[in-house]
């Protein structure tokens, strides 16, 4: 007998399997197994892994802002976009986990961040976890390699660790440089879409053309947010916290003039209320084109 129960998205299915047996006029059943993760990828989507999908082991950083990331290559040179990030937890401890996205631009070691989420313990189990990246932070590449990491807090659980190969896995204690690792693949993983940009393609264009920055950064209590348009056009603006969740919304699809713009944000959510220090994302949307801003507000 198969238990089927559906998280979050349709093609994240855990199943729990029994065995039944009948003898005469009597039934037996067994007790049910561990849950299992299948996940089949879209028609547009392609896994990046390094790993064999055995963990024989399992790795910790070494505790709060300790990090570890795998380098991962896109499955070819088209443009993709990091939709959704797969991590193996060999020992689940309920704490939650910080994935982080960074370019491949520091000398073969993680460099910029490009993305960074935090997921609630609710969301995780041992095992295999399938976990979706808010849509305003969603990386896209064009046949580079990224890593994919997680950043550790005060209670981790363990990563999965292959240790059937190496060469693509690295780890950086708190306050220390990224080091190789010399035994064993992480096993984190990204799922990439094809996004199928094509000579029509008039938002991709868009993006090429817009700007979104803001100044000072890091900022206590006042930023300015600059937003520069190739063209008239119907403008969004928000702001999100590392989880996604909507903290401030300037603009809803309000029609701007091509030029330069510039919004204040004062450090408050939509209810007048001071926002905590830390990460925040400022997100523009034109037209079908999208550009996200990391900003930094500290006490």
């Amino acid at each position: 007998t198969v238990e089927l129960a559906t998280q979050g998205f349709s093609q994240n299915n855990y199943y729990v399997v029994a065995a039944a047996l009948e003898v005469g006029r009597a039934s037996y059943e067994s007790v049910a197994s561990n849950e299992v993760l299948t996940y089949s990828l879209g028609p547009a989507e392609s896994a990046c892994l390094n790993d064999d999908a055995s963990a024989e082991s399992g790795h910790q950083a070494g505790g709060a802002n300790a990090e570890m990331a795998v380098s991962l290559d896109p499955p070819g040179a088209e443009e993709y976009t990091l939709t959704k990030v797969a991590v193996f937890l060999s020992e689940f401890v309920n704490a939650p986990i910080t994935m982080k996205v960074s370019a491949d631009d520091a000398g073969g070691y993680p460099g910029s961040s490009l993305a960074q989420a935090q997921y609630p313990e609710g969301m995780l189990r041992q095992g295999w976890n399938i976990l979706e990246i808010p849509s305003f932070m969603q990386p896209s590449f064009t046949g580079e390699s990224f890593f994919l990491g997680v950043v550790e807090g005060e209670t981790n659980n363990t990563v999965g660790l292959d240790d059937g190969g190496y060469g693509h896995s690295f780890t950086k204690a708190p306050g220390g440089a990224w080091s190789f690792m010399f035994s064993g693949e992480l096993m984190l993983r990204g799922i990439v879409e094809d996004d199928g940009t094509g000579v029509e393609d008039s938002p991709g264009d868009l993006v090429r053309l817009l700007a979104l920055r803001n100044f000072p950064d890091p900022f206590n209590p006042i930023t300015q947010i600059r937003y520069e348009l190739p063209q008239p056009g119907r403008v969004t603006l928000r702001i999100h916290d590392l989880s996604g969740r909507l903290v401030r919304e300037f603009l809803d699809s309000q029609v701007h003039k091509e030029g330069s713009h510039t919004v204040q944000w004062d450090g408050r959510d939509s209810a007048g209320r001071n926002v905590a220090s830390g990460t925040y994302f400022c997100r523009l949307d034109v037209e079908g084109a999208t550009l996200t801003e990391k900003m930094v507000l500290i006490e």
